[in-house]
C-alpha cells in the first residue's frame, strides 16, 4: 500500500510538471517578439533545408533540371511525333509551366514566415480572377496550344490572438503566373540541342510590407517571350524618395532603408549573381526610383537560356527571397508617436509604386488581347496592384 501511494504522488508530480510546462509554452507564444519570430521562421524553414550540394529549393519539391523537368525528348523526337500527338509518358507533352516552381517555393516560404509569426491568412482574389484560359495567339493556336493564368493573393494580418497594436511586417503578396501550354512541339521549333519555349510564359511576383515599416517592396518579373528571349528582374524595391544632400528636395532616386547586416547580404548576392550577367538596358526615368543599385536586371538568348533559368536564376530568386524573408521577420516597426511626415512618406512611396505599376503594367496588352479588356482591367486593378494597399 505504501509502494502504490508513492508511485501516485509522482505519478501526480510528473503530471504537475507537464501541465505547468504547456501553460507556460502557451503563454509565451501569444507574446512572440520579433527575434522569437525570426528563430521560428529559420527552424520551419530548417525543416524542410535538403542537404544536397546542389543547393536545392529547401521549401518546395520543385527543384528545376533540364534532364528532368521540361521537354525531356529531343527536338527531334518531338518532329517524329508532330503529326500524330501521342499523350502517353513518354515526356512528349508540354504540360509543364516553367515558373511554377518559382511561384511554388515564394508560397512554401511565405507560409513558413506566416506560420512562425502566427499570422492569419485571407484569400483576397476574388473567384472570377483566380484563373483564365484562351487559345495561345499565332501559328501556336492551329497546333493545339493555349494561354493559361493563374493568380493567387493572400492578405496577412496577427489574428484575434495575438497582443501587439501594429500589423505585421508582411501584408500582402500575390503571383500571376502565365504559361502557353499544348499537346506536343509544333514542326517549325525544331532544334538541334537547345530547349525552344513555344509562346510566352510569365511570372510576376510582389510582396507588399505594411507602411507601419520602412522596408522596400520584392519584385520578380521574370519573362519568357518567342524566339527564345528573356527578361529578368528581381530586386528588393525601394519606395521612398531619397532626399538630397541638403535635405529639402527630392531625387529621382528610391531610398533602401536596411540593416547594416541585411544589406550587407544584399550586396554580396548582387555581386555574386550580376558578375554573370549584363545590364538589361535602360530603365525609364519614372521607373527608377523604384529599382534599387542590387537589383538584378538582365535579358537571356541562345541555346543555353532555359537551362540558366532553371538553374542559375531559380537559385538567384530563392537567394533574395529569403534574404527578404529574413528582413521582414526581424523588422523593427516605427513608433506609434513617430514623425507624422515620415510615416506619409511612406504611405505615398505605396501609392506611388502601386499607380505607377497599374497605369504602366507591360502585360496589359498582351492580357487584353488574351482575356478581353474587362477582365484584364478587373485583375491589374482589383489584384495585382489594387489601389486599397
Amino acid at each position: 500500500r505504501f509502494q502504490n501511494t508513492a508511485i501516485e504522488m509522482v505519478f501526480a508530480i510528473f503530471l504537475l510538471f507537464v501541465i505547468t510546462s504547456l501553460a507556460t509554452c502557451f503563454q509565451s507564444r501569444t507574446r512572440l517578439s520579433l527575434s522569437q519570430a525570426a528563430i521560428l521562421f529559420e527552424e520551419a524553414v530548417r525543416k524542410n533545408q535538403d542537404a544536397s550540394l546542389s543547393k536545392r529549393s529547401s521549401c518546395s519539391n520543385y527543384y528545376l533540371s533540364v534532364e528532368h523537368y521540361y521537354l525531356k525528348s529531343s527536338a527531334s523526337d518531338f518532329n517524329e511525333e508532330a503529326d500524330a500527338p501521342s499523350h502517353s509518358s513518354d515526356h512528349r507533352l508540354i504540360s509543364e509551366s516553367l515558373y511554377r516552381p518559382f511561384a511554388e517555393h515564394a508560397w512554401c516560404t511565405l507560409g513558413a514566415l506566416s506560420e512562425s509569426m502566427q499570422l492569419t491568412e485571407v484569400n483576397i482574389v476574388p473567384a472570377e480572377l483566380q484563373r483564365n484560359t484562351a487559345p495561345a495567339l499565332g501559328s501556336l493556336s492551329s497546333s493545339g496550344f493555349h494561354v493559361n493564368i493563374h493568380v493567387k493573393g493572400l492578405a496577412y494580418s496577427s489574428g484575434a490572438a495575438s497582443s501587439t497594436r501594429l500589423p505585421p511586417a508582411l501584408k500582402y503578396a500575390r503571383t500571376a503566373l502565365l504559361d502557353t501550354i499544348g499537346p506536343v512541339l509544333p514542326s517549325n521549333y525544331s532544334t538541334t540541342s537547345s530547349k525552344v519555349l513555344p509562346g510566352i510564359h510569365v511570372l510576376n511576383l510582389v510582396i507588399f510590407p505594411s507602411t507601419h515599416y520602412d522596408l522596400p517592396i520584392f519584385g520578380a518579373d521574370i519573362v519568357s517571350l518567342p524566339g527564345d528571349k528573356h527578361l529578368v528582374a528581381i530586386d528588393l524595391q525601394p519606395i521612398r524618395m531619397m532626399m538630397s544632400s541638403h535635405n529639402e528636395t527630392t531625387t529621382n532616386k528610391g531610398e533602401l532603408v536596411l540593416s547594416e547586416r541585411h544589406l550587407s547580404r544584399l550586396r554580396q548576392l548582387h555581386s555574386q549573381y550580376s558578375q554573370d550577367f549584363l545590364w538589361g538596358g535602360d530603365i525609364p526615368d519614372a521607373a527608377k526610383r523604384f529599382f534599387s543599385p542590387y537589383a538584378l536586371w538582365t535579358r537571356l538568348s541562345g541555346p543555353d537560356s532555359v537551362r540558366v533559368l532553371q538553374t542559375t536564376i531559380f537559385q538567384c530568386f530563392q537567394d533574395y527571397l529569403a534574404l527578404y524573408m529574413d528582413i521582414l521577420a526581424q523588422a523593427p516597426s516605427l513608433a506609434e508617436d513617430g514623425d507624422g511626415d515620415f510615416r506619409d512618406s511612406i504611405k505615398r512611396g505605396h501609392n506611388d509604386y502601386l499607380t505607377y505599376r497599374r497605369t504602366n503594367d507591360p502585360a496589359r496588352p498582351l492580357l487584353k488581347r488574351l482575356f478581353g479588356e474587362e477582365w484584364s482591367e478587373s485583375l491589374i486593378a482589383e489584384v495585382l496592384f489594387r489601389g486599397d494597399m
